[in-house]
């Protein structure tokens, strides 16, 4: 798998990195300076200098060295994500809402049960109807 790693020569990065690689994975990392593009390149990564405050720059750094570098890869990503965009309009209210709080925002069923004014149980029964009606709809499409 093709990864990208911000932060590679860093506390956690530096003993993370050389296991991606040893892994199989296809790495790139940002480095800042000559210094530490050599530790990533030692660590079995590909170097990029590229400044992470200037998005334009970001955004074409990372559109030629990660998974969606490859236009067929991309066109099946959009496509996958038509498709899951599809599939949450067959939910109903609560259901989305309950799925996107916990799938996109990350939030814990606890907590959408207060967002909703009712129990984690509630929340976690919505859940699981809609996991169950998009993998239904997911597979029949």
């Amino acid at each position: 798998m093709k990864l990208f790693v911000t932060g590679a020569t860093g506390v956690l990065g530096r003993p993370t990195l050389p296991k991606l690689a040893a892994a199989g994975h296809e790495v790139t990392a940002i480095a800042r300076g000559d210094e530490k593009a050599a530790q990533v390149r030692a660590a079995g990564a590909t170097p990029v200098m590229v400044d992470l405050f200037d998005p334009t720059a970001l955004k074409d750094t990372l559109a030629a060295t990660t998974y969606y570098s490859n236009p067929e890869r991309r066109l099946y990503g959009k496509e996958v994500g038509e498709k899951i965009q599809e599939a949450l309009k067959t939910l109903s209210e609560k259901e989305r809402l309950v799925f996107e709080l916990r799938h996109y925002q990350g939030l814990r069923l606890k907590m959408i049960g207060e967002i909703m004014g009712s129990t984690e149980e509630t929340a976690k029964n919505y859940l699981f109807r809609a996991t169950q009606k998009l993998r239904a709809y997911l597979t029949s499409v």
